[in-house]
């Protein structure tokens, strides 16, 4: 049930960013997943975060200490932050699926 909600509000942050998100950045963005799962992980006791990275980190085959975000803006989309928002959500999209 936590996932499809999840998967939803991915959803409606693709179509109706402006509803949830102050800015069209990609740290705003950004920003309020980490701020999301963070909240979750305080009522549900699931670290979606660790989880994300830890699933992360493994479908690259790659080590990395920043936030997951961090890593898909300056590696995995070159520093380009429209690139690295569509990765974002295909990424979490895939994972939330998988899990």
């Amino acid at each position: 049930m936590e996932k499809e909600k999840i998967l939803n509000l991915l959803w409606h942050l693709q179509n109706r960013r402006n509803m949830y998100v102050l800015g069209d950045s990609y740290e705003s963005l950004e920003n309020f997943l980490i701020g999301y799962f963070i909240g979750i992980k305080e009522f549900s006791k699931k670290d979606y975060l660790v989880e994300f990275s830890e699933w992360l980190k493994i479908k690259e085959n790659d080590s990395f200490s920043v936030f997951p975000t961090g890593y898909i803006l300056n590696v995995l989309s070159d520093g380009n932050s429209d690139i690295a928002e569509k990765k974002l959500f295909i990424l979490l999209e895939e994972f939330f699926k998988t899990q």
